[in-house]
Formats: C-alpha cells, structure tokens, sequence
C-alpha cells in the first residue's frame, strides 16, 4: 500500500514516538509496530500512479503550514490493534483533506474508502498490531496517565511508497505558501 501523509517533525515527532517506546519498555509488547516517524494519513491506495508526484508537489507549492491539535488517545479493537491519536477535526484540515483526496483520485488504485472524504476520521497511529483483551486492559490506565493535547505545524506532503516498510524513504514536498500573520497564529487557528 501507498499513502499520502503529513509526517510529525521534529520535537512533536520524536515525543509521539516516545509513547510507543514507552509501551514497548513497559509492557514487553514486540508484537506491536510503532510509530517511529509519526504522521497523518490523508490517503491510502495500493499504488497511486506515475504522476503523483507532481501533483504533491503542486499542492505543496500553494499549500500553507497549518496547525494540527490532538484531543485524547483512542484504541480500536480487533485482529490488528490501533492505538492513536484523535487529531481535531477542524474547517483548514478538511479544506486540505478536500484539495489531496480530489487531485489524487484519479491517480489512486484500488484507494481505502475509509479515507473518503465522507469517512475519513483524522488520526495520528502510535502503535499497531495483535494485542488480546486482557493486553488492552492493562495498557490503557497506562496509556490514559497522560494528557494527549497536542498541537503542532504541518509543514509538509509525504508520499510513502511502501507503508509495510518501516524504513522506506518517503517522498517529501515542503508546503511553500505565504503563512499571513493573523492574531490567531499563536494558538495554532
């Protein structure tokens, strides 16, 4: 599979990766993948065709910074296990889920409805993998001991051209458009 991302820089990434380090040290949990270079999907599909880069690159060459704020930590379960970040769903994240998922759909193969502008849910993954009932149970007062109320810059595009392959070179499309100052910039809006 291939997706379309926003990857979590700097201070802001290497913290998110901390909690899957901290989940692994702590509980032994081998089984799980972490999220070593975290980031938020704005499109899946088993292969998006020759072209995309260049579309990346145009919406980056227009596209602003804009800020991404989490709200709690949530958990699916199942056979394979999420544990992630509820991202705020806001008007400028839908407007950039909007412009990605309509310039991309052509090129998108065999695409992941959940990421459908209808169904797409914003999240950041900490973690995935096989985890059992009772395994859950016992992380999740764990994991609920802190506060998840982050907010951080979205400064690019990422396309990831294998996400089976935890060190795959992404390819990377700075957002290059003008951020004008407003009185909001601080508080991330």
């Amino acid at each position: 599979m291939q997706a379309i991302v926003t990857a979590i820089d700097g201070d802001a990434g290497e913290e998110l990766a901390t909690i899957w380090g901290e989940l692994k040290a702590v509980f032994g949990l081998s089984q799980l993948t972490g999220a070593t270079r975290p980031y938020l999907t704005f499109a899946v599909a088993e292969r998006f065709a020759h072209g995309i880069e260049n579309v990346l690159a145009e919406i980056a060459a227009k596209g602003t910074p804009f800020a991404i704020k989490t709200h709690g930590i949530g958990i699916t379960e199942g056979q394979q296990v999420v544990i992630y970040l509820h991202v705020d769903r806001t008007e400028v994240l839908d407007d950039v889920h909007h412009v990605i998922h309509h310039a991309t759909q052509r090129y998108a193969r065999n695409s992941k409805p959940a990421y459908d502008s209808e169904t797409w849910l914003p999240h950041i993954a900490l973690a995935t993998g096989p985890l059992s009932p009772a395994e859950i149970e016992q992380i999740m007062p764990f994991l609920n001991r802190r506060a998840y109320n982050y907010a951080f810059p979205a400064t690019n595009l990422c396309l990831i051209p294998d996400t089976r392959i935890i060190g795959a070179e992404w390819q990377r499309f700075d957002l290059k458009g003008v951020v004008k100052p407003g009185p909001n910039m601080e508080d991330g809006r």
